[in-house]
């Protein structure tokens, strides 16, 4: 075999595997798991167990708000809390902070 041809193959290999691993890295930038993006951007106001309430904030514990409910006052906001759906990259993230906040109810 050509060593030119050779190496472009080589090279060829090495961007291929060079992609995919970026990839996943940006992937894994922008993944938030849930719990943690509660921390930083919901327990302000509804607190580390959901039942805070500053700025008039719901009561995470008693809610019996479906997944599709919970998912749309996260990405647009409702009332007092201003939309969270620019600050969430990931449908991972999403789906584990509604998981999350379903975990608050008693």
């Amino acid at each position: 075999m050509d060593v030119r041809v050779l190496f472009f193959l080589c090279l060829g290999l090495v961007s291929c595997t060079d992609s995919v691993e970026n990839g996943v890295l940006e992937d894994e930038k922008t993944h938030i798991e849930g719990g943690k993006f509660y921390e930083q951007r919901c327990s302000v106001c509804h607190g580390p167990d959901g039942k805070l309430g500053v700025s008039e904030a719901k009561d995470l514990s008693i809610s019996t708000l479906s997944n599709n409910k919970i998912e749309e006052v996260i990405k647009d906001g409702k009332g007092a809390m201003p939309p969270f759906g620019h600050s969430i990259e990931s449908d991972s993230t999403l789906i584990e902070l509604i998981e999350y906040v379903k975990s608050l109810r008693e």
